[in-house]
C-alpha cells in the first residue's frame, strides 16, 4: 500500500501542470476602475479626450462550458471646471460566456424572448478607434501551456493580422504572485520609415494573478500613422486596475441577476432598432420605451438598484432616437458564427 502511493505521488508530482484559464465562481462581482485617454495630432493641431472608465463582471452561472456573466462598462469623459452639469458619457451592459479557457463571447438574454437570431456570438474586435465600450480585455485566450516566464504563442484575429503573446515578467499584485502578459498586433508596415498608407499597432499589457485567470490590470496602447504625417496621428491609453472583489449569494446576488439580465435584453432590442437606421420611424424605439417602462412599473423605478443605470441609460437613447436623434451608423459588424439556439447555463452545442 505504501508502495502504491509513493507510486501515485510520483505520477502526480511528475505530471505536467494543467493548461491554465480564469477561475470564476456564481456570485462573483469584480470592478475595474481606470482611465482612457485619445490623442488626435495633425500638422501644427492637436486635440485631446480623457476619460473616466469603469468594468464590472457579474458572473451568474458555471459548469463545464465556463462561466456566463454580465460585463458593464461605463466610460465617461472627465469634467471640465468650464462645463457646467453632469459629464457625457456612454454606458453599455453585455451578457457574456468566457469558456474555460478564456475566450468570451455574446451570449442572447433569456429576457429577450423576441430575439429572431437568439445565438451565440463572438466577442466583437478591440475597436482601434473609438471607446472603449465594449471592453473584456481583462480576459485572454489561454495557450496550451502553463503561465510561465517566457512562455509565447500566437492567436489570429479575422481580417487583421496575428497578435504575438508572451509571458515577459514575473509581479504581484497585493502581495499574491502574478505575471505580465504582452500583446502585441501590428500592420506589416508599421515600423517602416515611409509609408504609403494608414499603419498601426496595439499593444496589451496584463498583469495576471496565475490563481485568478484574469487581468487584475491592464494597459492598452493603439498608435496610427498616416501616410501625410512624420509622426503618430493617433494614439489612445486605456488603463484598468482591479478595484474590487466580492462574492453574492441569496437576494442580494438574486437582485443583480434579475437587473443585469433584463439591461441586457433591453440593449439588444435597441442595438436591433437601432440597425434598421431610422428607416421605419419612431415605432421601433418607442416600443423599446414602453417595454423599459413597463419593467420599471413592475420592479420599481429607484436609481440605485444594481445595474439599473444601464436600463435606464437604453430608456434614454431609445427615446432620443424615436426623436430622430439617432447616433452615427457604426462599422460593420464581424461575421456572426452560426450556432444552435443556446441558454444561460447550457453548454454551447457542437
Amino acid at each position: 500500500m505504501f508502495a502504491q502511493t509513493l507510486v501515485a505521488a510520483g505520477l502526480l508530482l511528475g505530471a505536467p501542470p494543467e493548461a491554465g484559464g480564469p477561475k470564476l465562481e456564481k456570485g462573483l462581482e469584480v470592478r475595474w476602475t481606470g482611465t482612457f485617454t485619445e490623442a488626435s495630432f495633425r500638422p501644427g493641431v492637436s486635440a485631446v479626450r480623457r476619460y473616466d472608465v469603469d468594468t464590472s463582471l457579474l458572473v451568474l452561472d458555471t459548469g463545464e462550458h465556463g462561466a456566463d456573466a454580465v460585463l458593464f462598462t461605463r466610460v465617461f469623459l472627465k469634467p471640465d471646471r468650464k462645463t457646467a452639469g453632469p459629464p457625457a458619457g456612454v454606458v453599455r451592459l453585455e451578457l457574456v460566456r468566457i469558456d474555460p479557457r478564456g475566450r468570451v463571447s455574446v451570449l442572447p438574454s433569456p429576457a429577450d424572448p423576441d430575439n429572431p437570431a437568439p445565438k451565440a456570438r463572438a466577442w466583437p474586435l478591440v475597436q482601434l478607434q473609438g471607446l472603449p465600450t465594449h471592453e473584456a480585455g481583462i480576459f485572454f485566450e489561454h495557450p496550451d501551456k502553463p503561465l510561465k516566464a517566457g512562455l509565447t504563442w500566437v492567436r489570429e484575429e479575422p481580417r487583421r493580422p496575428p497578435v504575438t503573446w508572451k509571458v515577459s515578467d514575473a509581479e504581484s499584485v497585493r502581495g499574491q504572485p502574478a505575471l505580465k502578459l504582452v500583446a502585441e498586433q501590428k500592420t506589416e508596415g508599421y515600423y517602416a520609415d515611409r509609408i504609403r498608407q494608414a499603419e498601426w499597432r496595439r499593444q496589451d499589457k496584463l498583469t495576471v494573478v496565475p490563481a485568478h485567470g484574469f487581468a487584475a490590470r491592464l494597459e492598452r496602447v493603439i498608435e496610427r500613422r498616416d501616410p501625410d504625417a512624420e509622426e503618430l496621428s493617433f494614439r489612445s491609453v486605456l488603463t484598468l486596475e482591479q478595484e474590487r472583489k466580492v462574492v453574492y449569494a441569496g437576494g442580494l446576488y438574486d437582485e443583480r441577476r434579475e437587473e443585469a439580465v433584463h439591461a441586457a435584453a433591453f440593449t439588444a432590442m435597441l442595438d436591433r432598432a437601432l440597425a434598421t437606421g431610422g428607416r421605419e420611424g419612431p415605432k421601433p424605439f418607442e416600443a423599446v420605451a414602453r417595454r423599459i417602462h413597463a419593467y420599471l412599473s413592475d420592479h420599481g423605478d429607484a436609481t440605485e438598484v444594481p445595474y439599473r443605470e444601464a436600463t435606464l441609460a437604453v430608456r434614454k437613447r431609445a427615446l432620443a432616437a424615436a426623436k430622430g436623434d439617432l447616433p452615427p451608423t457604426p462599422p460593420p459588424e464581424d461575421p456572426v458564427v452560426s450556432a444552435d439556439p443556446i441558454a444561460v447555463g447550457k453548454p454551447v452545442p457542437d
